[in-house]
């Protein structure tokens, strides 16, 4: 028998050899290419948690932020706004575990919360005025390599699809157009 306070506790042995671990805790890096010619690319940092490794289906959540300078469609153009994406997205994940690695696929949903900052000074001819918030899908794929028993690397691919609508005017007039970033 274990000494008393000692009950239920798992050894690092025990932890190594496949006992689920219920937290890991991270630094995403990434790349974001919105699908639109007038919004730039953009590299981008957050947090990033795993709630166990276990594999078959189970919950799953995800966030995403990002934003994007928009400019016109000619090269060189200044920037003429900035949109900030935040997707709040919900749906399943069904993960393969492997020896120290572990495979999820993802289908997630759910709404992007978007805003709007324009420059000081626009001088074009097309002026943004507003966005909206849009639905938001984004199927993903992640791999995960644990390297120790606190240690983990993650590689993985998203593709998120939201539309948000811009209105602005263009040569006078309020006109809206839709934005796959």
């Amino acid at each position: 028998p274990a000494p008393i306070g000692q009950q239920g506790a798992i050894s690092d042995d025990e932890q190594r050899d496949g006992a689920p671990q219920w937290l890991a805790v991270g630094i995403s890096v990434g790349q974001s290419t919105p699908a639109d010619d007038g919004l730039a690319d953009h590299m981008k940092l957050g947090p990033m948690v795993r709630l166990g490794n276990s594999g078959g289906l189970a919950p799953a959540i995800g966030f995403g932020w990002f934003r994007a300078d928009w400019r016109a469609h000619a090269p060189g153009a200044p920037v003429m706004g900035r949109i900030r994406v935040r997707p709040v997205l919900g749906g399943l994940a069904y993960g393969f575990q492997g020896d120290g690695r572990s495979l999820s696929v993802a289908l997630l949903g759910g709404v992007a919360f978007n805003s709007l900052s324009l420059p000081e000074a626009l001088t074009e001819q097309e002026i943004p005025i507003s966005i909206t918030n849009s639905l938001a899908v984004r199927p993903g794929v992640s791999l995960w390599f644990d390297i120790s028993r606190r240690f983990a690397v993650n590689v993985g691919g998203s593709y998120l699809i939201t539309r948000p609508r811009v209105r602005l005017i263009e040569n006078g007039q309020i006109q809206t157009r839709s934005l796959r970033a």
